[in-house]
């Protein structure tokens, strides 16, 4: 699939060039290169989908953390699709990345598989073996509502994490409390209306003056998190790049958002992770951090081979791009 998607990409750009070069002597020679340069754009990507995660670490500011939360790591596990390419080995190798770690809670922010819970519970069994302080909580990405949201979180929970879907949880740390709360998919309306997206109905209920964290999937999650009174939204969004033209490319958009108020945001970080083949990260600056802000947490995020809570420590893995 994706030598054909190659190929004909590279077919319909070779046409356009010739179109604008209007030399049709270059014709005969350019023809011979789509299915080379198709070929290697293909085997690259698979190469770089076998890939070991690697770990990037991410420094969150957040005003008024206590301090017995700083330091404290979140290992944030994103965009890994287990299908066709992405088997149990794979996943075994991220999880034993993740418990290296020693995070204090781990957070998966969807898009975990691409295919049935009867495919695929094998490939995704040693997500059981996750170890983490205060445990391992997952939310929905829209590849599980194309493979089957209610099965999936079931079997999700069966493997011992706890689903979070429109809802939130309270983490005690060393006499401090934090909330972890967690959204289903931004379009996942499309596919069941009962489980639209909230972050309200999320943080419903929780109490007040304590840092609130929000895992989703997608960034689009941010403004209406913002409104909600979460401090920090971390998402993963998939999206289209480039290297796409293999048809094995799957990019994921890592944005972490710390909200000072509903409108005012603290801290935006934008990295690029590819959690499939081939992909390049393109971090964007952050904005400015809040003045004098309190000791820093730290997000460990772990990246494919390039598949993130931060009150102080992130971590979050993905395959390399």
């Amino acid at each position: 699939m994706g030598l054909f998607s190659s190929v004909l990409v590279l077919t319909l750009l070779r046409d356009l060039l010739l179109l604008a070069a209007g030399s049709p002597s270059l014709a005969a020679t350019t023809a011979q290169l789509v299915f080379p340069a198709a070929a290697a754009l293909t085997l690259v990507g698979f190469l770089n989908a076998r890939r070991v995660a690697r770990v990037v670490t991410i420094d969150i500011h957040l005003a008024d953390l206590p301090a017995a939360l700083a330091g404290f790591t979140i290992a944030q596990i994103s965009d890994i699709h287990v299908g066709a390419t992405i088997k149990r080995d794979y996943v075994r190798a991220i999880v034993d990345r993740v418990n290296h770690l020693g995070a204090d809670l781990v957070a998966i922010t969807g898009d975990v598989v691409d295919g049935s819970v009867q495919e695929l519970f094998a490939d995704t069994a040693p997500l059981a073996d996750l170890k983490a302080r205060h445990g391992a909580y997952i939310v929905t990405g829209n590849h599980e509502y194309y493979s089957g949201a209610t099965e999936w979180m079931a079997e999700f929970r069966r493997l011992g994490l706890r689903g979070l879907m429109n809802e939130h949880v309270i983490v005690e740390h060393d006499g401090a409390r934090l909330v972890m709360a967690g959204v289903t998919d931004y379009s996942a309306h499309a596919f069941d209306l009962a489980q639209r997206s909230d972050p309200g109905a999320a943080l419903a209920g929780s109490p007040e003056g304590i840092p609130r964290i929000l895992l989703a999937h997608q960034p689009r999650s941010a403004q209406a998190a913002a409104l909600a009174g979460f401090m920090l939204v971390a998402a993963t969004s998939a999206l289209v790049n480039t290297t796409s033209i293999t048809g094995m490319i799957l990019t994921a958009l890592a944005v972490l958002f710390a909200a000072q108020s509903a409108t005012t945001a603290l801290s935006l970080l934008w990295r690029e992770i590819c959690f499939e083949p081939l992909a390049r990260n393109r971090p964007m600056p952050p904005e400015p951090p809040p003045e004098s802000p309190p000791e820093p947490p730290h997000w460990h995020a772990a990246e494919p081979g390039d598949a993130r809570v931060a009150a102080p420590k992130i971590t979050e893995t993905a395959p390399h791009p």
